[in-house]
């Protein structure tokens, strides 16, 4: 099977001369067809809380509110005019 992505020997160093830091070396990674890959990092966590809420809110929400009941504006303002009370 042909491979959608993949690096041998791969290698990742931080730094320059004694301060060199080799994060990665030798790594050699293969993703086939079908397989899932998880990125990680701050930015994904942003992008994985954007992309949940938006799964919950298109889930919970189907369809407009106003399908399910008529609007009723002329009574909310009807009540909050007679209502003094300050939240």
């Amino acid at each position: 099977m042909t491979a959608i992505l993949e690096m041998i020997d791969v290698a990742r160093i931080h730094g320059e001369g004694h301060l060199a830091v080799q994060a990665l070396t030798n790594a050699t990674v293969r993703v086939d067809p079908g397989e899932l890959v998880a990125v990680m990092g701050p930015t994904m966590n942003v992008v994985l809380a954007i992309v949940l809420l938006t799964g919950l809110f298109m889930g919970r929400f189907e369809k407009p509110a106003y399908e399910d009941s008529r609007a009723t504006i002329g009574w909310l303002v009807g009540v909050l005019a007679r209502d003094t009370t300050i939240w």
